[in-house]
């Protein structure tokens, strides 16, 4: 990976962040917890999905967290086992953001060279750097069925690109 990709990786990331987080401001815990969608359809890496608000954020926050423990220590934990530090709405927001920083902060670390390197993680196997891709394209998804949720419950969107 060249110098420059890794740099076009890290604003990228931090774009759809920005976009993920926008898209749960503003938003009471009562209605962060109102399932909308009862019937949501279940995927088999679907921790947290139940229709809600609070249910996207944790599959998202969840995931991040798998992934820093993962490239942290070698070790992916699964979905199940990664829990918030705080309860609440604006615990979840928290532990979403920490675990966002911190990956962030874990690919600023790393050359170019060692984004190139392979992890190896259940079905999958590549670049570190192919992994934090599919993390920034993960927000961008779920952003959007944030935002389909915020219309439901009759809340402004928010800035999307």
């Amino acid at each position: 990976m060249n110098p420059e990709m890794k740099e076009y990786l890290a604003k990228r990331s931090a774009s759809a962040f920005k976009r993920l987080w926008a898209a749960t401001e503003g938003v009471t815990e009562e209605q962060a917890r109102v399932t909308l969608r009862p019937n949501w359809v279940r995927q088999l890496w679907g921790v947290g999905l139940d229709g809600s608000l609070a249910g996207v954020l944790l599959h998202v926050a969840a995931w991040k967290a798998v992934v820093l423990e993962g490239v942290l220590t070698g070790r992916f934990p699964s979905e199940e086992a990664v829990k918030p530090t705080e309860p609440g709405w604006e615990g979840l927001r928290q532990w979403l953001r920490c675990s966002h920083e911190q990956l962030l902060q874990w690919m600023d670390a790393r050359t170019p060279e060692q984004l190139d390197q392979p992890i190896t993680w259940t079905d999958f196997q590549g670049p570190a750097a192919t992994l934090f891709t599919h993390l920034l394209e993960h927000d961008r998804y779920h952003t959007g069925q944030l935002q389909l949720l915020r219309q439901y419950l009759g809340l402004p969107g928010t800035e999307v690109d």
